[in-house]
């Protein structure tokens, strides 16, 4: 199967990546052994073929219970978080943030971390926010935090957002008091802006945010089919963002990111009493 691996990558430095990559590239029983294969790979000098070893590697990791697979995975990933190309940092964030904090070894802290020193780095927002996820990186975010005073607004936030997912207080107490500041006239804002990072830190008290506004009945945002003029009530759009973060949720999210049933109206009826019978709902991680 690595034989097929190394072909198809060599087919992509010939002719460049014209499909989608075949699921039995990825499915593979020894993810250790498909890293050290593709270590050249993920070092090649066309972004194309590069990639594409990392997309290999984050896919087979994800795919695998083996916690020695997922870790090596992590690694792998990690270590292209220094890429001269910004497509594969971009990328290799966003792969990152699929796995969890049982899948950093010490290797990838490190990887991950040292690039949190970079301040000047590109992504370096994006950066924080995956490193927190994953559980590292609470002592070079907290320092330039401290530290640099030039930061701009952009970094500054994700700077707290990062703080909060990793349970600072002081951080989920700023995000919090960021979000309850903007009136509801800039609803659409809210919740284009301000209400997917409040569920990023899944931290209850920024959660609760969300809960208030999913009960309330004045605050109204534009639907998401383009053909629908009328505004609808925002806890529609807030249910579906929090299903998969809120243990016992009445409904599972399907995988377009909307709930499972047929009758929405009734379903945020069912989810507004959940709340209010369950005010000590858990935050999944």
């Amino acid at each position: 199967m690595l034989a097929q691996v190394a072909e198809y990558l060599d087919d992509i430095r010939a002719n460049g990546k014209t499909k989608v990559t075949p699921e039995h590239l990825w499915k593979t029983p020894d993810v250790v052994e498909l890293t050290e294969q593709l270590e050249a790979y993920a070092l090649d000098s066309l972004t194309d073929v590069a990639d594409e070893a990392f997309n290999i590697v984050a896919l087979a990791g994800r795919n695998t219970n083996d916690a020695a697979g997922r870790q090596a995975a992590v690694r792998f990933l990690a270590g292209g978080l220094n890429n001269g190309s910004s497509r594969i940092v971009s990328n290799n964030i966003g792969r990152l943030r699929h796995f969890g904090k049982t899948d950093v070894d010490t290797t990838a802290q490190r990887l991950i971390e040292e690039r949190l020193n970079k301040w000047n780095a590109i992504y370096y927002e994006q950066v924080a926010k995956m490193a927190a996820q994953l559980g590292v990186g609470y002592e070079q975010i907290l320092n330039r935090q401290m530290i640099d005073k030039e930061s701009d607004v952009e970094t500054r936030w994700a700077m707290h957002l990062a703080m909060a997912r990793l349970g600072e207080q002081r951080d989920i107490d700023f995000v919090v008091r960021r979000a309850a500041s903007i009136p509801y006239e800039y609803v659409e804002d809210l919740m284009r802006l301000i209400i997917p990072e409040l569920i990023y830190t899944r931290q209850k008290q920024a959660i609760d945010v969300c809960v208030k506004i999913l009960q309330d009945d004045g605050c109204k945002c534009a639907s998401g089919n383009p053909n629908v003029d009328a505004k609808i009530l925002c806890g529609y759009r807030i249910m579906e963002l929090l299903a998969p973060v809120v243990k016992g949720f009445p409904y599972a999210a399907s995988v377009t990111g909307m709930i499972e049933t047929d009758d929405y109206e009734g379903a945020l009826r069912v989810v507004r009493k959940w709340f209010a019978d369950n005010p000590d709902y858990e935050v999944i991680e």
